[in-house]
């Protein structure tokens, strides 16, 4: 009966397979900034390239053609 056996888990890396820990080292999270910042920054460019489609596509209605 070929194959009837278990598979079993794989063994954790060793201790020395591992990374290492710096105290120093920034995190990833740490190195993009402040999330709010980012955020309301994102906000503010999403909101301003909104106002303005909505400015183009009233501003033809204004001065397009009236047919």
């Amino acid at each position: 009966m070929a194959g009837s056996a278990k598979p079993r888990r794989r063994r954790a890396a060793a201790a020395s397979l591992q990374y290492e820990h710096r105290p120093g080292s920034r995190s990833v999270r740490e190195e993009k900034g402040s999330g709010k910042s980012s955020t309301l920054f994102g906000c503010l460019v999403f909101l301003s390239c909104t106002a303005v489609f909505v400015l183009l596509a009233l501003s033809s209605g204004y001065w397009g053609d009236d047919t």
